[in-house]
């Protein structure tokens, strides 16, 4: 495979890091690759769709791109993880969160929402959810990462506060 890697999913990622391809120029490209000759088309786009879910790549109307996220996960792909952030149960204060992300931006919504779950977060209301407080300092470096921390506005408040 290209540059040592061991699965069609590192080899897609590779394929679509710093430039956007349609579906044919990915097969032809893989094609090339000696040990990716017997792989399907349907696996291919198996692997596109599970990459897509994962918030690893996009489709656009000029094809396949990888996201911010590929590049990280291509480093260190056994760390990855699609929910990855711990409930903090250390703090008693509480953590209002309210944001208004643009539809374009469905993707990076969707992985908010999961995490905030994940982070025992409750939702008031659409886009209103109450918490525990601090946010974990890797969680708000990933809200950088995706370049959705400025659709975002966090309010804190004491546990007396909240009713």
């Amino acid at each position: 495979m290209l540059h040592g890697e061991k699965s069609v999913t590192e080899t897609l990622l590779r394929i679509l890091l710093y430039k956007t391809h349609s579906f044919k120029e990915i097969r032809a490209i893989a094609k090339k690759i000696n040990s990716f000759e017997d792989v399907s088309d349907s696996s291919i786009r198996v692997t596109l769709s599970r990459l897509k879910k994962k918030g690893l790549v996009k489709r656009t109307s000029q094809g396949w791109s990888s996201s911010v996220l590929a590049e990280k996960y291509l480093k260190k792909p056994k760390k990855f993880s699609k929910t990855k952030f711990r409930k903090n149960i250390k703090s008693k204060d509480q953590m209002i969160l309210i944001y208004d992300i643009p539809e374009a931006m469905k993707r990076e919504r969707n992985w908010l929402r999961r995490e905030l779950r994940v982070m025992d977060f409750k939702q008031i209301q659409l886009s209103v959810w109450l918490g525990p407080a601090p946010l974990p300092k890797e969680f708000v470096e990933a809200l950088g990462n995706m370049r959705i921390i400025k659709f975002l506005n966090f309010f804190r408040a004491r546990e007396e506060d909240v009713v």
